[in-house]
């Protein structure tokens, strides 16, 4: 395989485009000398690109069996802006004279460097000529996918593979490429660990369950989650929220999620209160005869449970003091007292010897 011009050239439609003539003769041997070419570190460009033997040993030399292990490969080194995150690439089909090899389904790549595209067998395979995919190559952080730390930018490698259709012409052929790198604008995840609404009594103690922010480029960032809200007075009965935000290595800032943290009143015993008021009320008859109680009782009963239940209801949300709290508790005793003490005593008779 030989390169016999390589020049680098900006490019509106696609940012920084290194446009290159691949020959590949077909069953002949071909030598590798590409011009080598530095893009400013700042900027995305193609630095190097080498050939790279395939399974036959050859460097630039093709069997036409339809495989890419027999095929021709090489290897593009790149700089990537550190802004950005994706990369994607594009081919023209090859061409020798009037003879072609369609880049459809015939090329494909991938990055070590890439969390996505990494290997072979996730490789991109080109659709068709002349044209970026859906699918681009999402760079690992520079932290971890960076080939070279002192250079500005990402350094990375983009292994491209070819396999020449079992009718292919013998010859040698050409292509142009595309390359293009995106930024990343897709803000991290943040999902709640539990529930978003707490209760707690007041006086103990609040232990906050977390979440998980995932993003897109960065991975899980669950550790950089910044948490407001947390300082809260568990003697104090109130609503409170605590918000969870994130931020991934590109700047983009995740949409803020929140948990309700209420502390209320201790409500248990209004609420066996009203248990047992409503157990009381359900069981029993209104009449005169003995074990009944009073006709009318009931609807009274029922008004103190229904008050007594607004109470324990406004003191789940926060808006009642224990004091009001007791009190209903207090009521509530007392109008199931009154309607024990209306029950219809047992009657007795009074006799004698005649």
């Amino acid at each position: 395989m030989n390169i016999s011009s390589c020049a680098l050239r900006s490019s509106w439609s696609f940012r920084v485009g290194l446009r290159l003539f691949i020959i590949a003769a077909l069953f002949v041997l071909g030598g590798f000398s590409p011009q080598v070419l530095y893009a400013d570190d700042a900027v995305l460009g193609v630095n190097q690109i080498e050939g790279v033997a395939n399974s036959k040993g050859a460097v630039g030399v093709g069997t036409a069996d339809n495989t890419f292990e027999n095929g021709w490969k090489w290897v593009f080194n790149v700089t990537v802006p550190d802004s950005e995150s994706f990369v994607k690439m594009k081919f023209l089909d090859w061409t020798s004279g009037e003879k072609t090899i369609p880049a459809g389904g015939n090329i494909r790549f991938y990055s070590p460097q890439s969390s996505n595209i990494f290997d072979e067998e996730h490789a991109i395979t080109l659709d068709g000529a002349n044209a970026y995919g859906e699918t681009a190559m999402t760079l690992i952080p520079s932290s971890n996918g960076d080939l070279d730390s002192f250079l500005k930018g990402k350094q990375i490698q983009i292994i491209v593979q070819a396999r020449i259709p079992e009718d292919a012409l013998k010859g040698s052929y050409s292509t142009n490429y595309g390359i293009t790198s995106l930024g990343d604008v897709t803000p991290p995840v943040l999902t709640l660990i539990g529930s978003s609404v707490v209760t707690i009594q007041a006086g103990s103690p609040y232990n906050d369950a977390g979440a998980t922010a995932v993003d897109d480029v960065d991975g899980n960032i669950s550790s950089s989650i910044v948490r407001t809200g947390l300082n809260i007075n568990t003697s104090i009965i109130k609503i409170n929220t605590v918000t969870y935000n994130v931020m991934d290595s590109n700047g983009n800032s995740a949409t803020p999620i929140t948990r309700t943290v209420k502390v209320v009143a201790n409500t248990s015993a209004l609420s066996s209160g009203i248990t047992s008021a409503q157990a009381l009320h359900d069981g029993a008859v209104e009449g005169v005869a003995a074990g009944q109680y009073a006709v009318g009782s009931k609807a009274t009963l029922q008004t103190a449970i229904n008050t007594a239940t607004t109470v324990k209801t406004s003191a789940l949300n926060a808006a009642e003091s224990q004091a009001q709290v007791d009190a209903a508790v207090s009521a509530l005793s007392d109008a199931a007292t009154a309607f024990t003490n209306g029950k219809v005593a047992g009657g007795g008779g009074v006799g004698g010897d005649i």
